[in-house]
């Protein structure tokens, strides 16, 4: 059961990468781009639910909070996506609330398990912290656009850029600290949450260029 699940990660992981490379490249908006999205986020999904499970049966942290992590960006990001799309309303459902308030809860319990970790000398209490950070600080701009009245359609297709770029760290993130012989761990933990944050920081600021 354990190497059938551990297949499956690995196989959704794979598709993910070069689903998520190609939807970086091509055109948004297009027939393609559409198709490789979809790719995408069902990759990531089998990937982060198998993730859960082998941290479950060989307990194993940091992967739990990979897998967490992943499942939480890709599935509120294609809420985002579909808030978007609506132009009569666009009410959050108990779903929304469910999922952002896991987050903010998974947030504060990895926040608090990272300073304890950076407080006993464990590197890898700086990842959860960042992690943790992150997903919190995610999930309570969910909770705030929840809230609004009304919200701007660019700040939805802002968020869903955000999250599913987020969703492609992750699985970058995976891929590398799985393989890295030549980084430090922490490194290799780190750096593409680096690189893909100026990559969101790009998109972002050219959706708000081009949308209301």
């Amino acid at each position: 059961m354990f190497n059938l699940i551990l297949a499956l990660h690995i196989l959704g992981g794979g598709i993910s990468l070069i689903a998520g490379t190609l939807v970086l490249i091509l055109k948004k908006g297009t027939p393609q781009h559409r198709f490789w999205g979809r790719i995408f986020y069902l990759g990531m999904v089998g990937s982060a639910v198998a993730s859960l499970a082998l941290a479950v049966l060989h307990p194993n942290a940091m992967l739990f909070c990979v897998g967490v992590f992943s499942l939480y960006l890709v599935l509120s990001g294609k809420r985002a996506l579909y808030f978007w799309n609506q132009t009569d309303t666009r009410q959050p459902s108990a779903y929304d609330y469910l999922l952002t308030g896991s987050m903010i809860l998974f947030g504060l319990v990895s926040i608090g398990k990272g300073v304890y970790g950076i407080f006993n000398d464990q590197q890898m209490g700086i990842v959860l912290a960042v992690f943790g950070g992150i997903g919190l600080r995610l999930s309570l701009a969910d909770i705030r656009l929840f809230k609004r009245t009304q919200t701007a359609p660019s700040t939805w297709l802002a968020a869903h850029i955000s999250k599913m770029i987020g969703g492609y760290i992750a699985a970058t993130t995976a891929f590398l600290v799985v393989n890295n012989t030549v980084l430090p761990a922490l490194v290799s933990w780190l750096l593409p949450t680096v690189i893909g944050t100026v990559l969101i920081a790009k998109w972002r600021r050219k959706v708000s260029a081009q949308r209301p």
